[in-house]
Formats: C-alpha cells, sequence, structure tokens
C-alpha cells in the first residue's frame, strides 16, 4: 500500500493489498473539503469499472449529501491527533430508493465498511470496502481487521491525496 502512494490506480492497489484480509468487490475513497464538497480521491472495482461509474452518478446526482458517512464527517472538527471511526452499511440500511437503487442494487453491493478519519490538518476522509452478492457479508473478524490497519490505510490515503494535489499544483 506505501508503494502505492502516488499512483493514479491507488484504489486498486488498495484492494489488491486488502485482497487477502478483507476481499471485497470495489473501493471508494471519498475526501470532505474544507469547503463542504465531496471530492473522489479514488475508486476501484475488482473486475470492471462499476466503482468510478457508480463515483460519478454518486456526486452528480447528489448522493453525497444523503451519505451517512459524508454527513457524519461534516459535523465533525478536526482534533489535534488523527480520530478514526469505522461505519458498516448494508444497502437495506440507505433511505433513499434512487439512491440505494444507483450505487448498490444495480451494481449488486450488499454491503460497505468504511473507514472515516479527521487528520488534525482538517483532512475529512470516508474509505470504503463494498461486497456485492458473490461475497459472504462482513464479519464482526473482518471489522477487527480493518479496525487493525485503519490507521494505517488512513495515513495512506492521505499522503496519497497531498502528492496528487501537489502534482496537479504544479
Amino acid at each position: 500500500l506505501v508503494a502505492a502512494i502516488g499512483a493514479d490506480d491507488f484504489a486498486r492497489l488498495l484492494l489488491e493489498a486488502a485482497e487477502q484480509s478483507l476481499p471485497s468487490s470495489h473501493c471508494t475513497i471519498f475526501a470532505l473539503q474544507n469547503n463542504g464538497r465531496v471530492k473522489r480521491v479514488s475508486s476501484a472495482s475488482s473486475v470492471g469499472d462499476d466503482a468510478s461509474l457508480t463515483a460519478v452518478q454518486y456526486m452528480g446526482q447528489g448522493f453525497d449529501k444523503q451519505d451517512t458517512n459524508m454527513r457524519w464527517l461534516k459535523r465533525k472538527r478536526p482534533a489535534v491527533h488523527t480520530q478514526l471511526w469505522m461505519n458498516q452499511q448494508s444497502a437495506e440500511d440507505v433511505p433513499d430508493a434512487q439512491y440505494r437503487r444507483g450505487c448498490y442494487e444495480e451494481v449488486g453491493i450488499r454491503e460497505r465498511m468504511s473507514v472515516l478519519a479527521l487528520m488534525p490538518d482538517g483532512y475529512r476522509v470516508a474509505i470504503s470496502f463494498y461486497r456485492h452478492h458473490a461475497f459472504s457479508p462482513f464479519s464482526a473478524s473482518d471489522l477487527k481487521w480493518l479496525s487493525s490497519v485503519a490507521l494505517v490505510v488512513a495515513n495512506c490515503v492521505h499522503r496519497h491525496s497531498q502528492l496528487m494535489a501537489e502534482t496537479v499544483s504544479l
């Protein structure tokens, strides 16, 4: 994962790095910018482009404003030390039918497990792993594993975002 920092296909490399311990069909990384807008950092699917296409729809149709991860991150203030939270959501937990249909049902997503990170510099990010119906549901051991590596993953995502921002501004 550290080697993936700065790579154009960061989410794909994260998905591959986690595959042995947390097999997932998709990975998305969304950051909440200081202006309150959501930015897609990276997205990937184990097969095809579903995660990237869904990410475009998610932002284009304003589903980020309904997403429990983004709403939670918007309410939080930066802290002295990095703070991490875990969130798990099944498709049935999404109250808006259009959001649920477009981002879960049409691409066969059963559920997601997310790391929500607040960094001392104000950076806020949701790193999500998704499982479609071909996978078993996330388990307590999956949550335990992701919790054990969440700080490393969040710090890698943060550094990746910093490098990508530097590249854009050059």
